[in-house]
């Protein structure tokens, strides 16, 4: 099989490896990419929501729908936020591929290979050396944004689970102005329950059922749930496609299975180790990555958060383990305590030092006094 020569070689072409590969399409870098990637083609598979609050937010253009107001209730208890500044937003996978895949199509110095397998990653003394289904590739530094299952599965604490269908109704049955983030909570030993239903429409809506649980088991157990919360609303619709994964959280830095090469994934930082958001945490890796790319030189971490955030994040994911049922009244409280504008910036994970005190003092005492012990 032939051999590949490249700068950087970028292991996963999903939404990490791609992202890099946009934002290095934008520099007047020297250096070559290869991305190696093994579907066969990209699909409307998933979407990607977060508040939208930075000013230069690269990807306006492609937003599929935003809500000014969104809600969280348990029981009789509901809580609304609204804010038009910091609203909730949702990119489509089909329309952030084909904005990226555009740009990278477009750029002399990048390849992009689909149906590829990686067998071997081999650290030589001025190269890595990754065997593949299509050749050897030789590079001088190697990003690796590909899910790590075992990270998944025995270093993550919770695990972020869902399922979710998106259809179109015969008759008129969403308010398209508010996102119902996390609706009737419930919650065990084992696991914190609720409805999470995104309206575009009046007859147009993404509803799912997600679970933060200690323990892991496929999304597909979640499927007939999520007909049931269809259900609620109409029995008349189309469905168009569907959407499920598994998520890590509450995994401490440094938890990682990499000693060879540099690693860019979800498990190593880009996720909310509390919440699971995680698109503008890999939007900003990516353009901190590709910057250094384009300067030729050695990749570096960017610092996403303070030692603080991830104390705290950690504390809140070990409270969710010991006290479990207790999770949806933590929820409610944090979402009545934290005015809109608070809450979209702690969900975003950008926290100042007043917003920090604010949340510490929001949440149950004892529960979280425990977990620090």
């Amino acid at each position: 099989m032939p051999s590949h020569n490249c700068d950087v070689l970028i292991l996963g072409g999903g939404c990490a490896g791609l992202a890099t590969a946009f934002f290095y399409s934008q520099t007047q870098g020297e250096q070559t990419i290869d991305i190696i990637e093994q579907r066969e083609f990209y699909d409307d598979d998933r979407s990607w929501c977060f508040w939208l609050s930075m000013a230069k937010f690269p990807h306006t253009d492609i937003i599929f729908h935003q809500w000014p107001t969104w809600t969280l209730n348990k029981g009789s208890v509901v809580i609304e936020h609204t804010n038009p500044a910091t609203p909730y937003a949702i990119i489509k996978s089909k329309d952030y591929y084909n904005k990226v895949l555009a740009a990278i199509e477009d750029d002399p110095r990048q390849k992009l290979h689909l149906n590829t397998k990686v067998f071997a990653i081999n650290k030589e003394k001025k190269c890595f050396v990754v065997d593949t289904s299509i050749g050897q590739f030789i590079a001088r530094q190697v990003i690796d944004t590909r899910p790590n299952q075992y990270i998944l599965r025995e270093k993550a604490p919770l695990h972020q689970i869902f399922y979710g269908i998106e259809i179109k109704t015969k008759q008129p049955v969403f308010d398209p102005t508010s996102a119902h983030l996390m609706h009737n909570l419930v919650a065990n030993n084992i696991y914190c329950q609720f409805d999470y239903v995104l309206p575009f429409s009046p007859y147009h809506a993404l509803l799912e059922v997600t679970r933060f649980s200690s323990m892991y088991h496929g999304p597909e157990q979640l499927m007939q749930e999520c007909l049931k919360l269809i259900h609620e609303y109409t029995t008349e619709f189309d469905t168009l496609r569907d959407e499920a994964a598994v998520l890590p959280m509450g995994i401490a830095k440094g938890a990682q299975d990499s000693k060879s090469c540099h690693v860019f994934a979800q498990h190593q930082g880009s996720l909310r180790a509390s919440s699971g958001y995680g698109f503008l945490r890999i939007q900003q890796r990516a353009w901190y990555h590709a910057q250094q790319i384009g300067m030729n030189k050695a990749l570096k971490e960017p610092v996403l958060d303070l030692a603080i955030d991830r104390w705290m994040d950690l504390c809140f994911c070990r409270v969710l383990l010991r006290q479990m049922p207790l999770s949806p009244e933590i929820f409610i409280l944090l979402a009545s305590r934290l005015n809109p504008s608070q809450f979209a910036h702690f969900m975003n994970g950008t926290l100042g030092w007043a917003l920090r005190w604010k949340v510490i003092r929001a949440v149950p005492s004892w529960p979280f006094i425990k977990a620090v012990l």
